[in-house]
C-alpha cells in the first residue's frame, strides 16, 4: 500500500463517500479536516495522472477524480484512464537543426524533450502540420466553463478559472497542437489531460481564431533515446462525452538522428526568367492552400476571408501558389494541378524542398541566393536586395526599398524550412558564410 492508498482509505471511511453513487462530490475543508496533521500536497492527492498512481479503494468501484474547481472535485464512476497501443519499433527520424542545441540536455523533465522534437521537426512530421509551428503554451493555466458526463452521470460543471496543465501548446496558421508529455515507460494516462485543456481551447477558438484544436500524448525514454507520440480526438457529436476520446491514425516511435545541414544545397538551381515573381509575405500560408481547396476554399475571394484579409491579398497568395506550380485556377476558382495533388502527399520536409526549389528558380529570389553565396561572412542586406529587384523587376523609387522586406521574409521562411541560409537581423547569410562569421 502506497501513501496515497492509506490516505484515500482515510478519506472514504471518514467523510465518508458513498462509491456506489455516479457522483459524489469532495471540498478543499472536507479533505483538510480528514487528514488534519498528514504531510501530503493536496495536488498530488488528487491527480492520480496514471493507473499506477490510483488509489486501490477506488478501484472496485470504477471511481477515480477530476477537479470542479480549484478547491473542489468530484469522484466519478466511469472509466477515467485511457490505455497507450504500444508503438512499433523505432523509427529514424533526420534533424537538420542549424546549431547544436547543447540546453536541451539540461536536466531531465518533459520540456526539454518536447523542445528537442519541436525543434527537429518531429513533431510537425508526426502531426503532417501544413505550415510551421509556433510555441506558444507551456504550464499551468486555468480553463474555461464546461459540461460534461461521464459513463452516463449527470452533467459535470468545470468551473472557470479551474487549473490544467498544458506541457506544451504549438500554433499554426490553421491549428493549436496541445501536447501532454512524459518521461520514462507509460500505459495509461488520466483522460482529463487532454479532455480539460481540449475542451477549454475549443472554447476559446470558437471566440477567437477558429482555429482545428489537436491533442496529443508524448513519452520521452531517456535510456532508449526514443520519442512515442500518439494523437486523440474526440467526435464533434459527442465532445461532451469524456469517454469518448478516440485514437487518430496510429502511434510511432522515434529515434531522432542528427544530420549536418548540406552547405552547398541548392546551389545549382538556375534562374528562369519565365517565372514570375511574388508578391505574398507569408509563404506558410501559401504551401497551406493545396490542403484548403479540398475543403471548399477554392476562391480568393474565400481564402481571404478564411485568414481576415483584404480580398487583393488573397489574388496575391492564389498568384504565388500558382506560381510555385500547387494550383491554376479555372473560371475563378482554384484547382489543384497534377504537382499540387502530389505536394499534399508529401512529408513536411519534403514539401520544403519541393517549395525551395521552386522559389530558387524565381529570379530575384535566385539572384539574392546567389550573392549571399558569394558575399560569404558579410551577408546580404536591405540595401543590395532593394539594388537586384531594381534591376530585375525594372522597379524604382520607394517600392524596391519595401519589397526587401518581403524577400527578406521569404528567406526566413527557407533558413527556417531547409536550413541552408540564416537570417540574422536585416542581413541574409549562406550557411558557410554564418559558420565563418560566428567563429
Amino acid at each position: 500500500m502506497t501513501r496515497n492508498d492509506d490516505l484515500w482509505t482515510k478519506l472514504v471511511e471518514r467523510i465518508p463517500i458513498d462509491l456506489s453513487r455516479p457522483v459524489t462530490y469532495l471540498t478543499e475543508d472536507q479533505i483538510k479536516r480528514v487528514l488534519e496533521g498528514e504531510r501530503r500536497d493536496l495536488r498530488n492527492l488528487v491527480s492520480m495522472t496514471s493507473e499506477r498512481e490510483w488509489a486501490k479503494v477506488l478501484q472496485p468501484t470504477h471511481s477515480f477524480v477530476l477537479p470542479k474547481s480549484r478547491t473542489e472535485w468530484a469522484v466519478v464512476r466511469g472509466k477515467g484512464y485511457c490505455k497507450l497501443v504500444k508503438p512499433g519499433n523505432p523509427e529514424p527520424f533526420s534533424s537538420r537543426l542549424p546549431i547544436r542545441l547543447t540546453t536541451l540536455s539540461y536536466g531531465r523533465g518533459e520540456n526539454p524533450f518536447l523542445s528537442h522534437a519541436y525543434h527537429s521537426g518531429l513533431l510537425d512530421y508526426f502531426s503532417r502540420t501544413t505550415s510551421k509551428l509556433y510555441d506558444t503554451l507551456s504550464g499551468r493555466a486555468g480553463t474555461r466553463a464546461f459540461t460534461f458526463h461521464v459513463d452516463g452521470s449527470p452533467d459535470l460543471a468545470v468551473e472557470q478559472g479551474t487549473q490544467m496543465d498544458i506541457d506544451k501548446g504549438y500554433e499554426n496558421t490553421t491549428e493549436v497542437l496541445l501536447f501532454e508529455a512524459k518521461v520514462g515507460a507509460q500505459e495509461t494516462f488520466l483522460i482529463r489531460q487532454l479532455y480539460y485543456p481540449l475542451r477549454s481551447h475549443l472554447i476559446f477558438q470558437q471566440e477567437t481564431g477558429h482555429k482545428k484544436v489537436r491533442p496529443f500524448f508524448f513519452v520521452a525514454n531517456p535510456d532508449k533515446e526514443t520519442y512515442s507520440l500518439w494523437e486523440y480526438e474526440w467526435p464533434e457529436d459527442h465532445i461532451n462525452d469524456y469517454e469518448a476520446i478516440q485514437p487518430v491514425g496510429e502511434p510511432r516511435c522515434f529515434r531522432i538522428v542528427e544530420q549536418e545541414v548540406p552547405k552547398d544545397q541548392f546551389t545549382e538551381i538556375p534562374l528562369d526568367k519565365s517565372v514570375p515573381e511574388i508578391q505574398a509575405n507569408d509563404l506558410s500560408k501559401v504551401t497551406v492552400l493545396p490542403f484548403l481547396v479540398p475543403q471548399g476554399i477554392d476562391t480568393a475571394k474565400k481564402w481571404a476571408q478564411h485568414y481576415g484579409f483584404a480580398r487583393r491579398q488573397g489574388n496575391y497568395y492564389e498568384s504565388a501558389a500558382a506560381t510555385l506550380g500547387l494550383v491554376r485556377s479555372e473560371a475563378g476558382t482554384f484547382v489543384l494541378t497534377e504537382e499540387g495533388r502530389k505536394f499534399v502527399t508529401l512529408s513536411p520536409q519534403q514539401r520544403d524542398a519541393f517549395v525551395a526549389e521552386r522559389l530558387l528558380r524565381i529570379p530575384t529570389f535566385n539572384r539574392v541566393f546567389a550573392l549571399a553565396q558569394q558575399r560569404d561572412a558579410e551577408g546580404v542586406g536591405n540595401s543590395e536586395i532593394a539594388r537586384i529587384i531594381e534591376d530585375t523587376r525594372s522597379l524604382t523609387g520607394k517600392t524596391p526599398p519595401r519589397r526587401a522586406s518581403t524577400v527578406r521574409a521569404w528567406f526566413k521562411w527557407l533558413a527556417q524550412a531547409t536550413g541552408t541560409v540564416v537570417v540574422e537581423g536585416q542581413r541574409i547569410y549562406s550557411r558557410m558564410g554564418w559558420e565563418k562569421r560566428a567563429k
